[in-house]
């Protein structure tokens, strides 16, 4: 029996609930679900009842095996169930699919993520931690070039992510850092401080990785996709940012036909 563990939010406002709106993946989830022939429950899972749930998953799949599509992606300083969910699934010996807690804990913040990719080696732009809306910035473009882009270390979705984050100058970083630190609707931007980095123009690609860190060896990459931005976007709005993902259209303008 296939249990899918998904995140949820209690919120007033309508910007946040879309934002947790599972709606269109539990259709997705009941298509392959039902052409695959197998018994599946969408679960949702809140911080005050995730260990409730985790420990009945065995009692009530009976002689079914169970298997967690773990979607729980949270940082939990808005509330939303993430690395405590892991954590659970692990003491209850359940077999589930997603990052494990070294994964999630140094790729949830974008922080530690820069950290590890500089040291290992792997090409980054140059970048620069911002914990307090008083660190002092005042050198930043002088040492690290422009345009610069300004994101919540903690962030998914591009919450906290609009055309203003990239900044030319002093007063426009300034600016854009004070207004972030105050948060989106009552959710907070600055759970671990923002990241900024060199802004980097060009094209751009994904990829997926499926496997496991035991078995290195077996992990399987997926050919990368390129995603297209509109022929009309100036160069430096060309990268996914809240409001046109969304399509909430706060900041922004919709996009031309």
């Amino acid at each position: 029996m296939v249990w899918v563990l998904a995140p949820h939010l209690e919120s007033a406002d309508p910007n946040i609930r879309y934002y947790y709106d599972f709606t269109q993946s539990i259709a997705e989830y009941t298509t392959v679900f039902t052409e695959l022939n197998m018994i599946w429950r969408w679960q949702p899972v809140t911080m005050q009842n995730y260990h409730a749930i985790i420990n009945d998953i065995q009692k009530e799949s009976g002689d079914l095996f169970p298997f967690v599509l773990n979607l729980c992606d949270g940082d939990e300083i808005n509330g939303v169930p993430g690395v405590s969910v892991i954590d659970a699934l692990e003491a209850a010996g359940l077999c589930y699919s997603g990052s494990d807690q070294h994964f999630y804990r140094i790729t949830t913040s974008k922080l530690p993520m820069k950290v590890a990719f500089d040291q290992a080696g792997v090409p980054t732009p140059a970048w620069k931690p911002i914990h307090q809306p008083t660190d002092n910035i005042d050198t930043v473009f002088d040492t690290m070039g422009s345009p610069l882009i300004i994101k919540p270390a903690i962030s998914g979705g591009s919450m906290g992510v609009g055309t203003k984050n990239v900044v030319h100058n002093l007063t426009e970083l300034k600016t854009q850092v004070a207004q972030m630190f105050q948060g989106y609707r009552g959710w907070d931007l600055a759970g671990d401080g923002l990241l900024l980095e060199a802004f980097v123009k060009g094209r751009e690609f994904t990829t997926f990785i499926v496997g496991d860190t035991n078995h290195p060896n077996d992990c399987l990459i997926y050919p990368a996709i390129e995603r297209v931005f509109h022929a009309s976007l100036p160069e430096e709005e060309r990268f996914l940012y809240f409001d046109r993902l969304w399509e909430i259209y706060e900041d922004e303008t919709p996009m031309p036909n």
